[in-house]
């Protein structure tokens, strides 16, 4: 393993502390990084000596154009180095913006966040018990998602509109911190699984699930967090809900460094699995806002994506015809969905990377974390792959580390490619 700062990656170590070091289970302790977990994220160290191994430092520029939760922004950050992020998923946007904002004070958030709970509390007891009727008692509403009341038991439901509603009457300075504790609590308190792929019903009724103390509990760490933030040094943090293949907010030659992790090719949906934070923080309010959003999202499966690619043939560009034909078509032999998913997937893949490409000034390095993916006992070798691409799009000297063997699968692996722009 060649990225410094990793000796957890060698061989030696520990099964967890190697798994730890590449994937979100490094971040779940770690300020700032603890703020939203999500799963498919990889490891603050990661990014760390990744650019370490780079030379980039404060001064200089790195963009992400995959955010998730800001884990590449959060890191650049806390080292003093300017970032720009990309998040297509608003809910995702939110998470990273809200948590490369370190303005608020640790005692503002703890007052604002006591007297979230304590209006909340007045509420549920003064109100209806039906979860309808208590919306309409506060002047509010349910979440907009399907069969609502599968999702969260009824008592579990009135605590989180009650501290929804409470926190929209708080400052706007101090609201989005909360609402981010409250979109942390999400999974926990709802009658949902984490699968390997996607969120999975439950029965939970003999379950003692709370609302307002795992809340306050979020809400004292993001606080304990903010009051160590001027200990480091200081940079800047945009980060933008747009399309990754868009990048016209970004100056050309104006980047130094690019670490990501796009999606990888093997149908996971952020849409599907962010649903109930997208629908109870009201980013979206119909399904077919989601099925829009997973359907312009790179490797979006979900909804009338795959319907759409269950039919005809995606072609693919000509550098992806070079780079990925061979298994393309036999996927194709095997299942026209995979066929044309795997193709959409590497298209936007093409087309992403050329977007990235001007933005950046010559001899830049990129570095992107993928996965490969298997489907009717075909591999779609994502790496390698995606290494041709970065030949034909004007990078050089293409690099591959692999970082673990992935519990999802034999033989699937995460992998760090990174590139240079050409001179």
């Amino acid at each position: 393993m060649t990225l410094p700062g990793l000796e957890l990656l060698e061989p030696t170590a520990s099964k967890r502390s190697r798994r730890a070091a590449v994937t979100f289970e490094g971040g779940l302790d770690a300020p700032f990084h603890r703020w939203f977990r999500l799963t498919p994220s990889f490891s603050p160290d990661l990014v760390r000596g990744w650019l370490s191994k780079y030379g980039i430092t404060p001064g200089q520029t790195v963009l992400e154009p995959f955010a998730g939760a800001g884990t590449t922004n959060i890191v650049a950050k806390e080292l003093g180095i300017d970032s720009i992020g990309v998040e297509i998923n608003p809910f995702l946007a939110f998470v990273g913006q809200t948590s490369v904002d370190w303005t608020p004070t640790a005692q503002q958030l703890r007052d604002a966040s006591a007297r979230v709970v304590a209006t909340a509390r007045e509420s549920v007891l003064r109100g209806p018990h039906d979860p309808e009727a208590f919306a309409a008692f506060l002047g509010d509403s349910l979440p907009p998602i399907h069969n609502v009341s599968r999702w969260w038991r009824d008592q579990v439901l009135r605590e989180l509109v009650a501290v929804r509603h409470a926190i929209n009457q708080q400052d706007a300075a101090l609201a989005n911190h909360l609402k981010l504790a409250l979109a942390q609590i999400v999974y926990s308190t709802a009658n949902i699984t984490l699968g390997r792929l996607q969120v999975a019903f439950v029965n939970r009724s003999h379950h003692e699930i709370h609302v307002f103390e795992p809340f306050s509990q979020m809400v004292e760490k993001m606080a304990a967090d903010l009051g160590i933030s001027d200990d480091f040094p200081t940079a800047t943090a945009t980060i933008h809900n747009a399309d990754s293949t868009i990048l016209d907010f970004v100056e050309d030659g104006s980047i130094d460094a690019v670490f990501t992790s796009p999606p990888y090719p093997n149908r996971y949906s952020y849409v599907w699995n962010t649903r109930p934070h997208l629908y109870l923080l009201e980013f979206i309010s119909t399904s077919k806002e989601a099925a829009a959003l997973d359907m312009q999202t790179i490797g979006g499966t979900w909804g009338s994506a795959t319907s759409r690619l269950m039919k005809g043939v995606v072609e693919p560009r000509p550098i992806v015809e070079k780079a990925a034909g061979a298994v393309i078509e036999r996927l194709h032999e095997e299942s026209t969905l995979m066929g044309n998913y795997v193709t959409k997937y590497f298209n936007s893949m093409d087309i992403q990377v050329g977007a990235v490409r001007p933005k950046l000034r010559d001899g830049a390095h990129v570095g992107y974390v993928v996965g490969n993916s298997e489907s009717k006992g075909i591999m779609v070798e994502t790496h390698e792959i995606l290494g041709e691409i970065f030949l034909a799009n004007g990078f050089d000297q293409v690099e591959q580390d692999v970082l673990r063997k992935r519990n999802s699968g034999v033989g699937l692996t995460e992998v760090t490619v990174s590139a240079r722009a050409s001179n």
